[in-house]
């Protein structure tokens, strides 16, 4: 990039970011997760096509992960290919598209998020009513979490029969949604295979 244009682009990157306060300090003079946003707008600035971080909300607070994820997704949305090496799964959920999933220098799943989802979806729905839900035909287990109960199915029965019942007797449904583990979860599962 010519001199003009990478002022222009920190410029830009540095108010996106709220660093432009700080633009005139050194690395060594600021926080961790200062210098982190500061490495991100260093990787950024010249408008890449492939973008690979490693940890990059690691140090982060809360309001400058969210910008981060933000920009990231942006970047993305733009085309650019990125490449995020991460254990905060939560993250890879909200922001990428395909997942690779690696334990002790192997590959053990990769896929896009929803058809890894969907493969490690359980026949169970996760539901949050008013009253009691009593015996419904096609359940074969509760189980009974915070502030919902997970109702385990049987083969033949679906989710919708499942909502029909409940409608049907006229409970209050606030939550009804088909239980399917998080990323997290279906690493722990596939990884937590070696340990035992």
């Amino acid at each position: 990039m010519d001199k003009s244009s990478a002022k222009e682009k920190a410029d830009v990157l540095l108010r996106r970011t709220g660093m432009f306060e700080s633009r005139k300090k050194k690395i060594k003079e600021m926080s961790k997760g200062m210098g982190q946003v500061i490495q991100f707008i260093v990787t950024i600035i010249h408008d890449p096509e492939l973008i690979i971080m490693d940890e990059p909300f690691s140090g982060l607070d809360p309001v400058n992960t969210e910008l981060m994820k933000n920009i990231v997704s942006d970047l993305r949305n733009d085309g650019k290919a990125i490449i995020l090496s991460t254990h905060q799964m939560n993250q890879v959920e909200e922001i990428c598209d395909r997942v690779l999933m690696v334990n002790d220098g192997s590959e053990v799943l990769y896929g896009s998020i929803e058809e890894v989802k969907a493969r490690f979806r359980q026949h169970s729905v996760q539901v949050n009513v008013e009253g009691e839900i009593g015996d419904l035909p096609g359940v074969i287990e509760k189980k009974l979490n915070k502030d919902s109960v997970e109702l385990v199915l049987a083969t033949d029965t679906t989710s919708q029969i499942i909502l029909d019942h409940m409608r049907e007797r006229g409970i209050i449904i606030n939550r009804f949604e088909v239980k399917t583990p998080s990323l997290n979860e279906i690493f722990l599962k596939l990884a937590g295979a070696d340990h035992e």
